[in-house]
């Protein structure tokens, strides 16, 4: 039998933060086509702006993942 105690059930949005962010590079041989620099920019700066919740719209093939 599994126990589940009140920390795992703790919702993340009361969690103390974890400690200061890893650093982060993205490494790829593919760059961004047609409206996706347009995209990011877009959901970086939300980012930046702390948006709680952001939605990326686009039809099925156009490179959203």
């Amino acid at each position: 039998m599994t126990t589940v105690t009140a920390t795992v059930l703790q919702p993340l949005y009361t969690r103390p933060p974890a400690g200061p962010p890893a650093d982060f590079k993205l490494v790829s041989d593919f760059a961004p086509a047609g409206d996706q620099p347009a995209a990011i920019d877009t959901l970086v700066n939300g980012l930046k702006e702390h948006e709680r919740d952001q939605v990326l719209l686009g039809v099925t093939g156009s490179g959203k993942t």
